[in-house]
């Protein structure tokens, strides 16, 4: 199988970057429910996350989640101060 530059990529390489692309969007719907989170729909978000840890890998989403929770918590806008009041 040759990758776009028409160089042969080895099984091994091609699963690591599927694996990327997968993470990436796991990342990207986790910080999508993570914007929306307010006290109004967290069982909503709180489902949602449990759908999120049943898809994809728990380490990359315990990560993420620590990621975007240590953000919030030293940046000094707005939005950090509602995510933590929630």
């Amino acid at each position: 199988m040759a990758d776009v530059a028409g160089k042969y990529v080895p099984p091994a390489l091609r699963a690591r970057v599927g694996a990327g692309v997968a993470d990436a969007k796991a990342i990207k719907a986790l910080k999508g429910h993570m914007n929306r989170l307010n006290v109004s729909n967290l069982s909503v978000i709180v489902r949602a996350l449990e759908g999120l840890f049943r898809t994809y890998s728990r380490n990359v989403l315990a990560t993420a989640i620590t990621a975007f929770v240590l953000e919030a918590c030293l940046s000094a806008d707005r939005m950090s101060a509602h995510l933590l009041s929630v």
